[in-house]
């Protein structure tokens, strides 16, 4: 009876290691990650207002790049203390921002906000990004994987759409010296301005990309974001 109970539980002990690994490799496959080397294609800009760290917004624009090896639109642009950021958006990201913005598009036109920005600053839901961001030219590079909350916040009795860029944490590998975490980064965009970024966004202007020889998964392309979230 004793070793059959022994085997038993070597029998669970592997199924469970087993179904652990599987799950790592699972999580490791789905992580969103995109290299500075790929080809990239520049695509434009669009204007944003960056929450200041001490209050108050201010004006800039960032640029939009296109990275088809990895279906991934970056925002490249300036933060407040010189810090250079580039945010990635895998085609699921794109998705619920572009649903996100329907639902905010039917809110306002209802007059249905809340001013409570703590409250609406995810209320359309969040997504995983991706994160390169370097303070100098000389300092560390860093990267990690994020959450970019979507939903809207009011600024001086106005409501903009906003997205919220959490922090990413960089670990290096040799040295915990090397470590880093980002800092959050508030992004507010006028109804002109969160349509200019849709239209990078967009299912088909990107289809028309592929069609130009660049290759793109377009499994989850099919999608009107004026639809409401479920």
């Amino acid at each position: 009876m004793k070793k059959l109970i022994i085997i038993l539980a070597a029998v669970l002990a592997v199924v469970s290691c087993n179904s652990t690994s599987i799950r790592q490799s699972e999580s490791a496959r789905q992580r969103f990650t995109v290299s500075l080397n790929s080809a990239q294609i520049p695509l434009g800009e669009v204007e944003v207002q960056f929450l200041r760290a001490f209050g108050g917004l201010r004006q800039d624009t960032a640029e939009v790049i296109y990275f088809p090896q990895e279906d991934a639109v970056c925002l490249q642009y300036q933060g407040d203390l010189g810090t250079t950021y580039h945010q990635f958006w895998s085609s699921e990201g794109r998705i619920a921002f572009l649903r996100a913005l329907g639902q905010y598009k039917i809110d306002y036109d209802a007059r249905n906000l809340n001013s409570n920005n703590s409250r609406t600053r995810a209320i359309y839901g969040s997504v995983e990004g991706f994160l390169i961001w370097q303070s100098y030219s000389f300092s560390i590079r860093a990267n990690g994987n994020m959450s970019l909350e979507l939903g809207y916040q009011f600024r001086d009795r106005l409501p903009y759409f906003s997205i919220s860029q959490r922090e990413a944490d960089y670990v290096d590998a040799n040295t915990e010296s090397r470590n880093r975490t980002s800092t959050v980064v508030n992004m507010h965009f006028t109804r002109a301005q969160a349509d200019e970024l849709a239209a990078f966004f967009e299912p088909m202007f990107l289809q028309g990309l592929a069609r130009q020889g660049i290759p793109l998964d377009t499994n989850n392309f099919e999608v009107d974001y004026y639809d409401t979230l479920d």
